[in-house]
């Protein structure tokens, strides 16, 4: 598994100076790595590990998918006769190129402008954890920034967490956008970055 991670790291690097190609390979490389760990867990589910995954996408979205596939709905949202898949591998595979550019450097210009960044990495979730976003934090790389950003870890949450608790998880973003809280928070005008 450390070689896997060295190569990985390697190929990071080369998909950040090259681009293109590279970072499909990087890509590959890396996935490797989630792959061997999510083999060793077995059947857990990738958004809470805390159970077992059931199904291609470890939850059930018949409901959601049968909604938004009405045409009432599809005229409504004005999509015409595109059907809505819960997971579209055509997406995915139109999104490899990104997944291992460095996107980081995105997040400064967001919040030295003010803007909110509400992090959906929770306690239990194997694709998105919360240690990532404490690393980010405790390297002094988003100085004067924590009123901008959500709880290192929220506790017993998940990025499918909105799926499993909706009517708890909605008073995230609602706290998050509420520009009247803002205001009482006393938020600097600047995050500094080093990047």
């Amino acid at each position: 598994m450390s070689k896997s991670v060295s190569q990985c790291e390697q190929a990071i690097k080369l998909c950040g100076t090259e681009d293109g190609t590279s970072c499909v390979g990087a890509y590959v490389v890396c996935n490797t790595i989630f792959n061997k760990t999510a083999e060793l867990a077995g059947d857990k589910n990738y958004y809470d590990i805390r159970k077992k995954c059931q199904g291609s996408l470890c939850y059930d979205f018949s409901n959601v998918e049968n909604l938004l596939n009405q045409e009432s709905v599809k005229d409504a949202l004005g999509v015409g006769n595109i059907d809505f898949v819960s997971c579209s591998s055509t997406v995915h595979e139109a999104m490899i190129m990104d997944w291992m550019r460095n996107l980081e450097v995105g997040i400064p210009p967001l919040l030295e402008n003010g803007i909110k960044l509400l992090v959906y990495a929770g306690e239990y979730d194997f694709i998105c954890n919360w240690l990532v976003r404490v690393k980010y934090e405790s390297s002094g790389r988003a100085k004067d920034c924590h009123n901008y950003l959500t709880p290192p870890k929220p506790p017993d949450h998940n990025h499918r967490h909105p799926h499993t608790t909706p009517p708890h998880t909605a008073e995230a973003p609602r706290r998050a956008n509420d520009t009247t809280n803002a205001q009482k928070l006393d938020l600097p005008n600047h995050c500094s970055h080093e990047l």
